[in-house]
């Protein structure tokens, strides 16, 4: 597991911008007061015109997750899908989560118990 400080000198920006390793999709909002719902990221993985078969494609085969802030409130729900054993499962919240709303923590779903674990 990472610490939050290397959490906050991996900025997605620096990452090549025509190839990404991962996609996200964020399927719930709970705190918006405008939806982050349909949001594909990290922000150099698309184009507009890929985002609506990506977004599909991640809701089938990727992983759910969930993010919350310091105090435990969930804020946003989602899906994450690897095409490395290399990537970084904590890019929905340094890419979105963090910067968007201050999230600090994003759990996943293991498939063995069917419960969401902190990375």
């Amino acid at each position: 597991m990472r610490s939050k400080l290397a959490l906050q000198i991996n900025p997605c920006f620096l990452r090549d911008k025509h190839y990404t390793s991962s996609m996200f999709v964020i399927t719930k909002d709970h705190i918006g007061n405008v939806s982050a719902v349909g949001i594909v990221g990290p922000r150099s993985a698309l184009n507009a015109v890929e985002c609506d078969v990506a977004e599909k494609t991640i809701k089938t085969k990727g992983q759910r997750f969930k993010m919350y802030d310091d105090d435990g409130e969930l804020y946003y729900e989602g899906y994450f899908l690897s095409h490395s054993e290399e990537s970084d499962e904590f890019e929905p919240l340094t890419c979105f989560g963090a910067p968007n709303a201050g999230a600090t923590e994003i759990r996943y779903k293991n498939p063995k118990t069917n419960k969401f674990e902190t990375l």
